[in-house]
């Protein structure tokens, strides 16, 4: 589950830096393709590699039914790991993620569609001086055409209704919202983890509590759901509209 749950983080933040390349950089964004693929491969290797630690400083008693600390391994050793494990595996991508995601939020919806394109850059629409915003208006068109003058060449182009621009946008929205609520059910578990190395005596004081373990344990799995959740109405629904 170590592995799961930090392979999940670290995908969740590959997803907010998609998001945040498409609004920084659209056409950087068009252009990648190849590049997610190779960040998820290595980060699968090397969550795998990294939770290797598992294998060596954990192992299953029978009588407790239940995974505790090798006796064999140096007092202090597994707690060092486990901080190491939280900081690298969520404390890091979750700070990232959060600053990514609270980046495009602002950007999205501080922007309405009628005042994203503004008179100069109408401007640098009607001249053929322009590859990068042409190509960046290309997201907003439904058609373009081209006249030739004796001034020179005219583009003209045909901007899509606002619904359009809402629709993206509401994608954007949602997928930050998604990103929030999974962030959120991962919390609590990794709160008591770093509460049993600091406060141990606190931290069994709340496992011993059921309704409090089987609450934090339930929001642990959920956040697997919000993964399936997102999976359905954000990359499925994107690709079959494209």
């Amino acid at each position: 589950m170590h592995v799961t749950s930090a392979l999940s983080v670290w995908c969740w933040l590959v997803l907010a830096t998609m998001r945040f390349i498409a609004i920084l950089r659209p056409i950087k964004y068009r252009l990648l393709w190849r590049e997610p693929q190779l960040a998820l491969i290595i980060i699968a290797i090397s969550c795998i590699i990294f939770e290797c630690w598992i294998l060596k400083t954990v192992k299953y008693v029978k009588y407790f039914k239940a995974c505790l600390d090798d006796e064999e391994v140096v007092p202090g050793v597994n707690d060092i790991f486990l901080i190491a494990d939280i900081i690298v595996m969520f404390i890091i991508p979750s700070t990232v993620r959060l600053f990514l995601d609270g980046y495009v939020f602002l950007k999205v919806y501080g922007n309405s569609p009628s005042k994203a394109w503004g008179g100069k850059e109408q401007l640098a629409l009607s001249s053929v001086c322009s590859l990068e915003m042409r190509i960046r208006k290309a997201s907003c068109m439904e058609w373009a055409e081209i006249k030739k003058s004796d001034a020179g060449v005219k583009e003209t182009f045909i901007i899509r209704s606002d619904n359009y621009n809402k629709k993206r946008n509401f994608i954007f929205i949602r997928s930050i919202i998604i990103s929030a609520i999974n962030l959120i059910c991962n919390t609590p578990s990794m709160a008591l983890r770093l509460l049993n190395i600091i406060y141990p005596e606190a931290a069994i004081l709340m496992f011993s509590n059921q309704i409090i373990e089987g609450f934090v344990q339930l929001l642990y799995f959920s956040q697997f759901a919000c993964n399936a959740f997102y999976l359905s109405t954000t990359i499925y629904e994107t690709m079959g509209q494209q």
